[in-house]
């Protein structure tokens, strides 16, 4: 294909989102899926030349339609990045690196990690202006998911530019999700700047700043690549009070070996009784804590599973409502693990973005579109269950983008913690399918079926009960 029908095609995706952008047609769609449709065409044809194309739509268009979000995840696909070549350099070491991670790394795999990633690190690489400008551009947007997808975006290509960016959301952005987004991916980008890392720590312990922030700056500072060479952050986080499960999950997620008293310490004064069943998980799988509290968090963790397997009429159900973003976003999907209870997986609330909610705050006025099963597989809905639980005590993402539906693992290019990658729609198919179902047939999740929508999954399991 040639250049002119590379534009003449994203010419079309344009024309479409702008005819079409909040009007339902006939079925209840709105143009996400037809845009979303050609621009995986566009991806497939034109690979990397599409690069340049969606980055002049999103730098020259609106930034303040669900567009923008779509044309990120594609220049993403094509894009060269810091994390892009982390990956490809894994996969030559080692081909099976993303499943190894569900199960925990040994000494061995996570010396190669620090390897490569140091060598990513030294690596010279050119700035994408045209990009970055792009992406700065779309963290002026109106809408928060647009905003944090960009930052994401910023963060895996690695510049320090990028370090610019979202240092500069972080301070400025008044939306707490965003705030949040913006310093984890800092953290991340921190080792393109010593002086960042040491911020982190000092901020962390900065009893003037507000509660809020300093958790925020003690999840930065744990994560952030350096934090090993900082004597300080062990210290903070002792001394850190309140104590909350957040801070205790993101201490057991660093992986710091001199951390483990401090997070003994925070787990007694929150009362291990008290801690939220993915809190539980991780203390069960964390054998360097005192044997006392790592065998009553895996023996509160298997008795707060059995209560939830407790029969229900929707316990294991999928159950799907239309979102904020409905017109463009075709609603939100989750699982039902007891009568009043739904895990789902959900925008701004990174690095825990699976988690449960009571039903009524997760429905909370929206309209609710039933109670549903996989009619054609016989599917074991414990196993669904236990599978969400266990996706719950891992540290999750949001895929905004949408690239990694279903789940992947990622390990960022400076070698802090991994973490599984998810949307709504494709963590409910991806518990259902390792359970022995498959709630969407595989055409509308491959090819011209991307992205899989909670509206199709809906469309394609039995109703059992109306919500």
């Amino acid at each position: 294909m040639t250049k002119c029908g590379l534009g003449m095609l994203l010419a079309d995706v344009a024309k479409l989102a702008d005819s079409t952008r909040f009007a339902m047609d006939s079925e209840g769609y709105t143009f996400l899926s037809g845009a979303a449709r050609l621009l995986a065409v566009a991806s497939e044809l034109y690979g990397s030349r599409l690069v340049d194309a969606a980055t002049g739509m999103l730098r020259d268009g609106d930034v303040d339609t669900p567009l923008a979000r779509l044309l990120i995840g594609v220049v993403l696909r094509a894009a060269d990045s810091r994390q892009r070549r982390f990956e490809n350099q894994l996969a030559a070491r080692e081909a099976g690196w993303k499943t190894l991670m569900a199960g925990g790394l040994d000494a061995a795999r996570r010396s190669m990690l620090t390897d490569v990633s140091a060598a990513v690190l030294a690596e010279k690489m050119t700035e994408p202006t045209r990009l970055m400008d792009a992406l700065e551009r779309a963290t002026l947007s109106s809408r928060a998911d647009v905003v944090i997808t960009a930052l994401r975006a910023s963060e895996r290509i690695g510049t320090p530019r990028s370090l610019g960016l979202c240092l500069s959301v972080s301070e400025h952005a008044r939306n707490p999700m965003v705030r949040t987004r913006a310093l984890l991916s800092s953290a991340r980008l921190s080792l393109l700047d010593r002086g960042v890392q040491e911020e982190f720590v000092t901020k962390s312990a900065d009893r003037q700043l507000a509660t809020a922030v300093r958790l925020n700056c003690f999840e930065a500072a744990l994560i952030g690549g350096g934090h090993r060479d900082l004597p300080g952050i062990v210290e903070a986080l002792e001394d850190s009070d309140p104590a909350s499960p957040g801070l205790v999950n993101a201490a057991l997620d660093s992986r710091i070996a001199a951390a483990v008293p401090a997070i003994e310490k925070q787990i007694g004064r929150l009362s291990i009784d008290t801690l939220p069943d993915a809190t539980l998980r991780r203390c069960a799988r964390n054998m360097s804590l005192k044997h006392e509290i790592w065998s009553h968090a895996r023996d509160l963790s298997t008795a707060n599973a059995h209560v939830l397997f407790e029969a229900a009429s929707v316990r294991g159900l999928v159950v799907h409502r239309n979102s904020p973003w409905s017109a463009a976003w075709i609603g939100h999907a989750g699982i039902m693990i007891s009568e009043n209870t739904v895990l789902h997986c959900t925008t701004e609330r990174d690095p825990h973005a699976v988690g449960q909610d009571s039903f009524e705050d997760w429905r909370a006025g929206y309209e609710c579109w039933g109670y549903r099963r996989d009619a054609t597989h016989n599917v074991d809905l414990e196993k669904a269950i236990s599978r969400a639980l266990e996706i719950a005590s891992w540290r999750t993402e949001y895929d905004g983008t949408h690239n990694n539906q279903k789940g992947e693992w990622f390990k960022g290019w400076m070698c802090g913690p991994e973490y599984w990658e998810a949307d709504c729609v494709g963590f409910t198919e991806h518990c259902y399918e390792y359970a022995g179902g498959n709630p969407t047939p595989d055409e509308f999740e491959t090819g011209a079926g991307w992205p899989l929508t909670p509206r199709e999954q809906r469309d394609h399991m039995e109703l059992v009960r109306e919500c």
